[in-house]
């Protein structure tokens, strides 16, 4: 998604309304390791043009696949995002205003919105995803060799071997008191 400055500037009477899909599969998983796959991401929204700012209202809807923290199978994570990204067309009112960072300067004479919508994708993903198995905790006990999960319910008070002959020491003091 480009538009040069010329192009905006003669859409700035009309107006530009969005609703475009893409596939950003190969882009999202570049920018991060963890993403399996991504459905194609569809875009919609509308966009104020004015003589020294370009403003977009966004509406970014797709699928990530994700690993599941727990078993590393992987999980479809739908996300919906709203935002409002704005574009300075020139470098003048950069820094003058209180949101100066929440805004992003042109690179050239080209507005590409594409590495803005990857940014709004990868900052959307949870640090965990779990799958419907691995949510459900009494069903999900995986174990190893030498090595098994208990939840807090299953965890017994056991008293260390080494401190036993303790432990009776001080229930003898207690005792005699």
């Amino acid at each position: 998604m480009k538009w040069s400055i010329n192009q905006l500037q003669k859409l700035r009477d009309k107006g530009l309304e969005l609703n475009e899909t893409m596939d950003l599969d190969e882009e999202l998983k570049r920018v991060d390791s963890q993403i399996r796959g991504a459905t194609p991401v569809h875009v919609t929204g509308k966009v104020d043009i004015g003589s020294s700012r370009v403003t977009f209202h966004l509406q970014v809807e797709g699928a990530l696949t994700l690993p599941c923290s727990r078993t590393l199978k992987d999980v479809h994570y739908p996300y919906h995002i709203e935002s409002k990204e704005t574009f300075l067309l020139n470098s003048s009112g950069y820094g003058s205003e209180e949101e100066s960072d929440e805004v992003h300067q042109l690179e050239g004479d080209v507005l590409n919105l594409t590495p803005v919508i990857v940014e709004l994708i990868v900052l959307e993903i949870p640090m965990q995803v779990y799958s419907e198995e691995a949510k459900n905790e009494d069903d999900f006990h995986p174990s190893g060799q030498g090595w098994e999960f208990i939840s807090e319910n299953q965890k017994k008070d056991k008293i260390d071997p080494r401190l036993a002959e303790l432990s009776k020491l001080l229930q003898t003091e207690k005792d005699q008191d």
